[in-house]
């Protein structure tokens, strides 16, 4: 790398001040971005039971429906 190049390259603290986020702020932001989320069997369950209501069901119904496909699952976790 030139020397111009890197004194052109900004440091994660100078990213920081810019974005007025903090480091620590940064490197959790960055671990986020290549972690993948991890697909429950309930949640794709749950979608199926939505998505074959036409899209109408709410959280009490889609969680009643799901306790009678044998689901543990309340109505504020069919929620999120």
């Amino acid at each position: 790398m030139s020397a111009q190049a890197q004194a052109q390259k900004a440091t994660v603290s100078q990213w920081c001040s810019v974005l007025g986020m903090s480091r620590s702020g940064w490197y959790a932001a960055r671990k986020r971005a290549t972690t993948k989320a991890a697909v429950s069997p309930l949640s794709l369950q749950a979608k199926a039971v939505f998505h074959a209501s036409g899209s109408s069901y709410g959280s009490r119904r889609l969680s009643a429906q799901l306790k009678l496909q044998g689901w543990a699952v309340g109505r504020h976790k069919a929620r999120t």
